[in-house]
């Protein structure tokens, strides 16, 4: 089925692109995830067009195979602007944006801490983390969309199924690492099952100070993934770059 904004939530999940390791999964929450996109449905009709596009909404499932997750990384909820085009900047997982936007404030921060971590880190010249989500990094929001008419509505909305999404990670990735940024995120370490939890604030401008510079998250990752012998993360993107391995450093 192709998704259009006149799809449901419901609908964009279980008749999109999802990748068949996630559906499987999902397939027993059918009726929990019906409930939640009745509610999401209503408030659409009420409160106009949300952000991502619903042909996006689920872009971080499609990314990163369930059996390929290795990291998840936590945003809070989705960009809230508009590109010229007038389609919305939120591309359906956390912190990327599209190729040819301009890198946001909050990833350059998060570009910088990788490159503080690891010294042959290239920056890209873009906010494209396909690259990165390839290789086994779970992007997802807190919450799913924004209401630019109502930018708190859906803030807690989304819980259940975020959870229903934590659940299947708890049951299928043995101590899966979580990064969580931002107090919004807080929360959601009641329900993680995995002894590799690290917290730090949000990256944004407004709170980068307050505990995400120098909290060596990207660091971290490869020294717990190499414990757990499952493949450090290179950070780059480009092949023809040392990789951001621990022997190079």
């Amino acid at each position: 089925m192709s998704i259009d904004q006149n799809s449901t939530v419901y609908e964009a999940l279980y008749e999109g692109e999802i990748d068949e390791s996630w559906l499987k999964e999902l397939e027993p929450h059918k009726k929990a995830v019906k409930q939640i996109s009745d509610i999401i449905d209503k408030n659409e009709e009420k409160f106009g067009m949300y952000y991502p596009l619903k042909c996006d909404l689920f872009n971080f499932l499609k990314m990163t195979p369930l059996d390929k997750v290795k990291v998840v990384i936590w945003g809070q909820d989705p960009y809230p602007t508009l590109l010229k085009d007038g389609t919305p900047r939120a591309r359906g997982y956390s912190f990327g944006v599209r190729r040819d936007d301009n890198v946001p404030q909050s990833l350059q921060n998060v570009y910088k801490e990788i490159k503080s971590d690891f010294p042959m880190f290239q920056i890209p010249n873009h906010g494209d983390l396909t690259y990165l989500a390839k290789k086994g990094i779970l992007f997802m929001n807190q919450s799913l969309t924004f209401c630019p008419k109502n930018p708190k509505l859906y803030l807690k909305m989304w819980n259940r199924f975020t959870y229903i999404i934590i659940n299947i990670l708890n049951e299928k990735i043995e101590n899966c690492i979580h990064l969580l940024w931002g107090k919004q995120c807080e929360p959601l370490v009641e329900h993680i099952r995995s002894r590799e939890v690290f917290q730090a604030s949000h990256p944004s401008p407004f709170s980068v100070r307050r505990g995400f510079i120098g909290c060596k998250h990207f660091l971290k990752v490869n020294i717990t993934l190499k414990k757990q012998e499952r493949g450090e993360i290179n950070w780059n993107e480009s092949e023809d770059l040392p990789p951001t391995y621990l022997e190079n450093l």
